[in-house]
């Protein structure tokens, strides 16, 4: 049998890419985090002007 088949490849370094993918995931969930604010802001607002409608033409 050959030596070489049974050798473990070597673990290749990817740190700087992983750091570089936890600040794009961080970046990310902010994002994300705004427009869920910004959306549950608007639905609180739509909310109030539908309760708003709903007393005045009712």
């Amino acid at each position: 049998m050959n030596n070489k088949a049974r050798r473990k490849p070597k673990k290749s370094t990817k740190t700087a890419s992983r750091d570089t993918n936890k600040c794009l995931d961080a970046e990310f969930k902010e994002k994300h985090d705004k427009k869920l604010e910004e959306k549950e802001a608007l639905s609180d607002r739509s909310q109030v002007c539908i309760k708003y409608l709903q007393w005045n033409y009712l």
